[in-house]
C-alpha cells in the first residue's frame, strides 16, 4: 500500500495522507516524479515495463513513480531510480527541469503536482539489483531514438514532452556533470534546482498513467490550444547544472522582467475559455497593449521577451524614438513609438498576436489592469510564452504563480522564468 502527503496547488503540505487508489478531493494534490538519466555520450536511461505490468506492458518509459510520505521529492527520485533499476544516485546531482501540475482535464482527475529531474550518471542499469520487477530491461538511447520510439507509440504517453524539451535545450548543458555554479540557475525564480528538504510528497506514478481515483487513463485528447502538455522551480542555494539555453532564455527574459505595463483583460475572472467552455478563469488573463517604463537607469535598453533570436532594441531617451519589438519565437515584429517614459504600440507574442499575461493579484473580475511583469512562463512546446503580471506590487512566489496558472498551463511543456 502506497501512502501520498497531499498538497495544495500551491504545494503548500496539508498536513494529510493519501492512500493510492482512493479518490482525491478537489483542490487536493500529490507530487509524482520523471527522472532522466543523462550518460557522458548524451544518452538518456530508457526502461522497458516488463510484460505482466497491467497497464502499458513492454513500452519504454524513464524511471520514475510516487513520492511517499514523508519523502521529499529529489528523494522519491532517488528511491524510485534504485527500485527499479539498481542505480544508486546522489541526491546532491540532481537537477530540476521543470515541474507541471494537473488537476481534472477531459473529465479525469489527476491532481499530481510533476517534478521532471536530470541526473548525469554513466552508472549501468543492473536490474539484479532492484528491488522491484517493473523493469524488463533498459538501455540507453540518443534523444532521436526516443522521439522515434515515442511517434510509434512505442513509449507510455506522458512523454510525449521528451522531444519539445529536448529541442528546446532544456536537457541539454554545457559539458557533462553539468555546471556546478553556487547558484546561477537557483536565483529567485528559476526552475532549476534542488528542492529541499521542507517537501513532503506522495504522489501518482505518472508514468503509469495510474490516476487518483485508481482510474488508468492517460489524457491522449486534443487540448486546449492543440497542444499536449505538461511545466519548474528552484531553491536559492541549490548545487545545479544549467543549461546554455537556460541561460539565453534568462538572460532575454530578464530584459523584459520588472517592467511595468499595462492591458486588457479579454478573460475576466469568472469567466470560460472563449472555445473550450471547461476551463474557467480563476485570474484576470488579457493582453499587453504598453510597456509604460524601461526600468533601466540607461538611456538605453535591449528587449527580448523569449527565444534566442528575439532582440529589439528600445531606446528610451527621446520624445519621438521609434523601434522594433519582438515578444517571442519567430514572432513577427512591431513597430513601437517611444513618446518620453511611455512606449505605445501593440506587443507581439509568438503567435503574432497580441503578448497574453496571466495577471495576478486583483480581488474580482477586471476590465484592464496595469502591473509589473514577475516572470515569464516559457512553453516549449508552443509557440508563445505567457508574462505574468503582478498588480499592486505584490510579490508571488514560483509555486504560487504555477498554482495560479495550471488551470490552462497544465495542457503544455513550459517552465517560469524570473
Amino acid at each position: 500500500m502506497e501512502v501520498w502527503d497531499l498538497y495544495t496547488k500551491y504545494r503548500e503540505p496539508m498536513g494529510r495522507t493519501h492512500i493510492r487508489g482512493q479518490v482525491i478531493g478537489e483542490e487536493l494534490f500529490h507530487i509524482t516524479v520523471h527522472v532522466w538519466i543523462r550518460n557522458s555520450r548524451g544518452e538518456y536511461l530508457m526502461s522497458q515495463r516488463a510484460s505482466d505490468r497491467p497497464l502499458y506492458p513492454c513500452l519504454w518509459e524513464c524511471p520514475g513513480g510516487s513520492v511517499l510520505a514523508g519523502e521529499t521529492s529529489i528523494c522519491g527520485a532517488v528511491r524510485e531510480v534504485k527500485e527499479e533499476v539498481g542505480i544508486d544516485l546522489s541526491p546532491e546531482n540532481g537537477r530540476l527541469l521543470f515541474t507541471k501540475i494537473r488537476g481534472v482535464m477531459d473529465g479525469v482527475p489527476y491532481h499530481d503536482i510533476k517534478d521532471v529531474w536530470l541526473f548525469d550518471c554513466n552508472s549501468e542499469a543492473d536490474l539484479s539489483r532492484a528491488s522491484t520487477a517493473e523493469v524488463s530491461r533498459c538501455r540507453f538511447m540518443k534523444p532521436d531514438e526516443i522521439e522515434k520510439l515515442i511517434e510509434a507509440g512505442e513509449c507510455v504517453p506522458v512523454l510525449r514532452y521528451f522531444p519539445f524539451a529536448w529541442k528546446d535545450g532544456l536537457l541539454d548543458s554545457d559539458c557533462f556533470g553539468g555546471i556546478t555554479e553556487k547558484n546561477e540557475a537557483a536565483e529567485p525564480g528559476d526552475t532549476a534546482g534542488v528542492r529541499g528538504a521542507a517537501e513532503s510528497g506522495g504522489t501518482v506514478r505518472e508514468n503509469e498513467a495510474v490516476e487518483s481515483g485508481g482510474a488508468a487513463r492517460v489524457n491522449a485528447s486534443v487540448e486546449p490550444e492543440g497542444i499536449v502538455g505538461i511545466s519548474g522551480v528552484g531553491e536559492p542555494g541549490s548545487t545545479v547544472g544549467v543549461s546554455s539555453a537556460d541561460r539565453r532564455k534568462k538572460a532575454n527574459y530578464r530584459n523584459i522582467i520588472g517592467k511595468t505595463v499595462s492591458g486588457k483583460i479579454d478573460c475576466p475572472m469568472g469567466s470560460r475559455h472563449p472555445r473550450h467552455p471547461e476551463i474557467l478563469y480563476p485570474v484576470n488573463y488579457g493582453y499587453v497593449e504598453e510597456i509604460l517604463s524601461c526600468g533601466s537607469d540607461s538611456p538605453e535598453e535591449k528587449v527580448s521577451c523569449g527565444g534566442d533570436s528575439l532582440e529589439g532594441k528600445i531606446s528610451c531617451g527621446g520624445d519621438s524614438l521609434e523601434e522594433k519589438v519582438s515578444c517571442s519565437g519567430d514572432s513577427p515584429e512591431e513597430k513601437v513609438s517611444c513618446g518620453g517614459d511611455s512606449l505605445k504600440g501593440k506587443i507581439l507574442g509568438g503567435d503574432g498576436e497580441a503578448q497574453d499575461v496571466y495577471v495576478l493579484g486583483m480581488s474580482g473580475p477586471a476590465k484592464r489592469f496595469t502591473g509589473h511583469v514577475a516572470a515569464v512562463y516559457h512553453r516549449f512546446d508552443d509557440a508563445e510564452d505567457k508574462w505574468i503580471v503582478t498588480a499592486d506590487g505584490q510579490d508571488f512566489t514560483d509555486d504560487q504563480i504555477l498554482g495560479e496558472i495550471y488551470f490552462q498551463e497544465q495542457y503544455y511543456n513550459g517552465k517560469l522564468y524570473r
